[in-house]
This record gives structure tokens, sequence and C-alpha cells, in this order.
């Protein structure tokens, strides 16, 4: 882990587990 970051996110709302992008969306939004 050298060269990037390590995070951890509790979700209070699950549903939103539905919004989140995959990596190909998000490289679009980039």
């Amino acid at each position: 882990y050298e060269e990037g970051w390590l995070v951890e996110i509790e979700m209070k709302d699950e549903s939103e587990l539905g919004e989140l992008l995959d990596a190909a969306a998000y490289e679009k939004i980039l």
C-alpha cells in the first residue's frame, strides 16, 4: 500500500449502494 489509500466506509443507508459507479462508469466521468 505504498502508493495508495486504504479507507473504511460505513453505510447508513444500504439502499444507496445501487447508486455507486463501477470502474467503467467512473472512468467516463474522469
